[in-house]
């Protein structure tokens, strides 16, 4: 990408510190950030918009080194944890609060929003997968538990498409945000 995803902006702020705005006014107390690092501008970004950081020394693992990294740092009486990777930013905040009140009506292991029949993120993991999600053997990591328990997910509809688009590759970071693109990389 030639960036970090997470410094990437959107709008004034970057990826990182929109998602930890969203995630927040959206229902989450804290938002946990996995960093491979204590310090340097990803901490300082994570700090300055209210986001706690954790160390993930082992990044190469994939994101289910992340999730189990914020499964470990949970207090007891959280019931559920919400995941969301930085590469979805145009997530929007009444989807988060959408899925917060959803996964608060219903004891289903998983929760997660469905855009035009396709699931995306952000999921929220309910308290008793966390042991399977903290398991060293998942071949797909966070996925193979949510397809053994996809049968008893809740499924939360939405007409926010932002809930599947992932920010993977300069195309697609230029389709969605051409003005960020131009003053970005243009002036190289």
């Amino acid at each position: 990408m030639g960036t970090p995803k997470p410094m990437l902006k959107i709008g004034s702020q970057t990826f990182l510190e929109h998602a930890i705005f969203t995630l927040k006014k959206g229902g989450c107390e804290r938002v946990l950030v996995c960093l491979p690092d204590k310090q340097g501008p990803l901490v300082a970004k994570t700090l300055q918009a209210g986001g706690h950081v954790l160390q993930n020394t082992d990044p190469e693992k994939g994101p289910i080194s992340s999730l189990q990294i914020g499964l470990k740092n949970l207090t007891p009486e959280i019931e559920g944890a919400l995941f969301c990777p930085v590469d979805y930013p145009l997530i929007k905040i009444n989807t988060v609060q959408t899925l917060v009140d959803n996964f608060q009506k219903t004891d289903a292991p998983l929760t997660f929003p469905v855009f035009k029949n396709e699931r995306g993120h952000p999921v929220i993991f309910h308290r008793k997968i966390f042991k399977k999600l903290l398991e060293d053997d998942l071949p797909e990591g966070a996925r193979t538990v949510v397809l053994q328990n996809l049968s008893l997910a809740h499924l939360v509809k939405t007409e926010d498409s932002g809930v599947t688009i992932d920010i993977d590759d300069m195309v697609t970071y230029r389709k969605h945000f051409p003005d960020e693109y131009r003053n970005r990389f243009s002036a190289r």
